[in-house]
């Protein structure tokens, strides 16, 4: 799960895989390949150093941001259990209309209003989570998309906290998924964002 301004994230160091860099806020990870044939073994490999992650001892959350014009790795990341805050993102350069962001989600929800917050405040195309078991969740901005949709963004961060607030309270996590997945399929359009998903919960 995401947030932004763009993120600064305390990370917790792991043993796997390979760091590069640690810094105070965020731990950057070496990719295993950068460059890929198709966007398919792009996205094949991103899904896989998600699914890596989320099935540890430790479970914490891995981040591809990826050029699907390329097909090229530009940057992983890791987080902890909760969370992976970015830390120089704005220092990317993303192609605004090829770039993607895929990381896991060790909570198995899907995608979160701070997952949507950083897709509508950078220049990324898409962000996906991935479940432990490589199901996916996904938004992307659709060709309606406007950058003014503060209001609309609001509108669904404060809907969705009303609707599920009290379900994380209480660890109601199959509740939470599908209130989840209700608000996202409600909020995205509004905010020229398109949502799908293919998580287990969409069939209970």
């Amino acid at each position: 799960m995401f947030s932004i301004k763009l993120p600064k994230i305390s990370i917790l160091k792991r043993k796997t895989p390979k760091f590069v860099s640690n810094k105070k806020q965020s731990i950057q990870a070496e990719p295993l390949q950068r460059d890929f044939r198709c966007t398919k073994d792009l996205f094949v490999y991103a899904k896989q150093r998600c699914i890596q992650a989320l099935n540890q001892p430790e479970p914490y959350e891995h981040v591809v941001i990826a050029d699907t014009k390329k097909n090229k790795v530009i940057v992983e990341y890791v987080g902890n259990s909760k969370y992976c805050r970015i830390d120089g993102f704005e220092k990317l350069n993303l192609d605004k209309q090829n770039t993607v962001l895929i990381h896991g989600h060790p909570s198995s929800t899907p995608i979160s209003p701070g997952d949507i917050y950083t897709l509508l405040n950078s220049n990324l195309t898409q962000v996906v989570a991935i479940n432990d078991k490589g199901k996916f969740s996904l938004v992307a901005k659709s060709a309606k998309f406007d950058k003014n949709v503060d209001k609309a963004y609001k509108r669904f961060r404060n809907d969705h906290f009303d609707l599920t607030s009290e379900m994380l309270f209480h660890n109601a996590y199959d509740l939470y998924n599908n209130a989840s997945d209700y608000m996202l399929k409600k909020h995205s359009p509004l905010m020229g964002l398109r949502y799908c998903s293919n998580y287990d919960y969409l069939r209970k």
